[in-house]
């Protein structure tokens, strides 16, 4: 049985806190990089099983990982 995405459209964000935010490998795991206030990240779709609340699965020029969703502002399309 083939999984099934949780949306096809990629949703772009900027980082909205003036400290930074952490990309983590997953949620609540080890940092990878620290990205920079109005970073830019674009969400990655992701199969509904390995969702969780409050975070958000994004890529960027620094990598790929986790962001907390409550340090991301979405950018208008």
């Amino acid at each position: 049985m083939a999984s099934k995405t949780v949306k096809s459209v990629k949703t772009s964000y900027k980082v909205n806190s003036t400290s930074g935010v952490n990309l983590r490998k997953g949620p609540g795991l080890q940092p990878i990089c620290v990205l920079q206030m109005d970073t830019e990240v674009v969400e990655v779709p992701i199969a509904a099983e390995i969702a969780v609340e409050g975070w958000v699965p994004v890529t960027c020029e620094q990598g790929s990982g986790w962001v907390m969703a409550e340090y991301l502002t979405k950018l208008e399309s």
